[in-house]
């Protein structure tokens, strides 16, 4: 039996959404970039969309993010945080284990990836990784991250 442990690296807290539920601007706006990243790659997504579809001028976005690069780098930060909390569950599944056998790990492991396709934000979170793992315009430490 082969015992396996998950390390806690759960990163900084993001902005909550307004009281009423409502995502607040940041996050619509990274929202909107990560879906024209995903859509258009790097090159081809326009801050000008981008701004369009979030809903704010593009002097905003200018002004949460400083340019394309800053946005991108927020984008992955954001979808990291998400699949970091996913794993969380997966996490626990583990550790509340006295130990765990290779196999169990490997399966639980399968699921939480098959799981990850069969939601939106999972599915947004493959296609934007695929995307930029093969844009020659990303630079190769953003692709390997």
């Amino acid at each position: 039996m082969t015992d396996v442990h998950i390390t806690d690296t759960t990163p900084a807290s993001t902005p909550a959404p307004a009281a009423d539920g409502t995502p607040s601007r940041r996050d619509r706006i990274l929202e909107s970039a990560a879906r024209a990243f995903a859509t258009h790659g790097y090159r081809g997504s326009s801050l000008r969309d981008i701004a369009r579809e979030a809903g704010c001028s593009l002097t905003l976005l200018d002004h949460h993010f400083g340019g394309k690069g800053q946005l991108l780098d927020a984008v992955l930060q954001q979808q990291h945080q998400n699949c970091e909390k996913r794993l969380d569950g997966l996490r626990a599944s583990i550790e509340s284990a006295p130990q765990v056998r290779l196999e169990d790990f490997v399966e639980r492991w399968a699921n939480y990836e098959f799981d990850l396709y069969t939601t939106p934000q999972g599915r947004l979170y493959l296609q934007l990784m695929m995307r930029l793992s093969m844009e020659s315009e990303v630079e190769a430490q953003r692709r390997r991250d």
